[in-house]
């Protein structure tokens, strides 16, 4: 309970603007790991988060959807800063394209959705329409709920959580 109420909100300070670089979210992750109660050597991160603190809280999870909530919260808020956010778009999504040191290239919000997007394996089309690894295009409209786009996101980072885990030792079957 503490990780969720402390520790996390703590390590994810500004993630919602600036992102968690691969390297940070690994950190926060191990953070949660140890701190789930389930404990030895050679356990399973993914599983001690989930047992620990449940799979909806892996900050995995967490932050990826904080964080693009944040991106359409201030897409509604700030309006007069659309026309530029869209115009600098392009040129963020060709120079984050590259997977390579993807992170020290992300500047800004606009760069930190862009790199989170291609790290989930979807394709940032344009600030509001984004295409997702079964080629659905999702797009965002005004004044439109977007649970369905989070439900989506949470499932596919699951999958991805999983099957990363699926890669370890004794992992054969987690990722089914």
């Amino acid at each position: 309970k503490l990780f969720r109420t402390g520790a996390r909100p703590a390590a994810e300070y500004g993630s919602q603007i600036q992102g968690l670089a691969p390297t940070e979210l690994s950190r926060l992750r191990t953070m949660a790991a140890n701190t789930s109660g389930v404990c030895g050597s050679g356990r399973c991160r993914a599983t001690a988060i989930a047992i620990g603190h449940g799979p909806a809280n892996d900050p995995m999870v967490t932050s990826s959807i904080s964080a693009m909530a944040e991106w359409f919260l201030a897409w509604e808020r700030w309006p007069q800063y659309r026309k530029g956010g869209s115009r600098v778009w392009d040129k963020l999504v060709e120079k984050l394209k590259p997977e390579a040191q993807r992170w020290m290239r992300v500047r800004g919000p606009c760069g930190m959705v862009i790199a989170t997007l291609f790290d989930l394996g979807w394709l940032p089309i344009t600030p509001t329409c984004w295409e997702d690894p079964h080629n659905c295009k999702w797009v965002y409209q005004s004044g439109y709920p977007l649970d369905e786009l989070w439900r989506e996101l949470r499932k596919q980072l699951n999958t991805a959580i999983w099957q990363q885990a699926a890669k370890h030792h004794f992992g054969t079957g987690l990722a089914a």
